[in-house]
Order: C-alpha cells, then structure tokens, then sequence
C-alpha cells in the first residue's frame, strides 16, 4: 500500500521555518492538531487515526520522508547544538508547523 492510500485525502506539503524546510501532510478543518512523532516512526503512524481526527480537526503530521532537512542535525542552523537546543528547535518548528495550518 502507498503512502497516498494510507492517508488518503491529506495533501503533501512543504512548510520553511526560520531553521528548516519540514514536509508534511495535512487535511481536515478546524481547530489544528499535529501529530508528532518519535523515532524510528513517521508520519505514517497516523495513518489509523489521522483521517477519524481529521474529521473534526486541522490535522498536520510531520513527514520523516526526504526532503526534509532534521531537526537539530547539521541541516538545520542548529548545527552542533546539545539536547536542550536541538529540543527547543523541535518545539520551535512545532509552534510554526501550527501556525501555518
């Protein structure tokens, strides 16, 4: 199965932030919701529960796929930064992520 099918009617788009280009999918209406998720997964791992919450949310799931440059590695301008900034980075792209819904 694609990915296309698993999160049939989400669109692909690409979001740039003061530190990043992120590749998502979205679909939905009203109020946002982003779907975070941890490694080794991707945005896929919605895939059971993102077109149900898509139905009463603006659903944002932040893809792993290429291109996509990482959060808090050295194709961020956070090259070399410790934990705490690589997980003020994450939070940072978050609040964008949501703010561009």
């Amino acid at each position: 199965m694609t990915a296309a099918a698993l999160l049939e009617g989400f669109t692909r788009t690409e979001i740039k932030t003061s530190g990043a280009r992120i590749v998502a999918v979205h679909g939905g209406n009203g109020p946002p919701l982003l779907l975070l998720h941890g490694n080794p997964f991707t945005h896929l791992s919605w895939h059971k529960i993102a077109p149900r919450l898509a139905e009463m949310k603006a659903v944002l799931a932040r893809s792993t796929g290429l291109p996509v440059d990482a959060i808090g590695l050295k194709a961020t301008t956070n090259e070399g930064a410790d934990d705490i900034g690589r997980g003020l980075a994450i939070a940072a792209h978050a609040v964008a992520l949501i703010q561009r819904i």
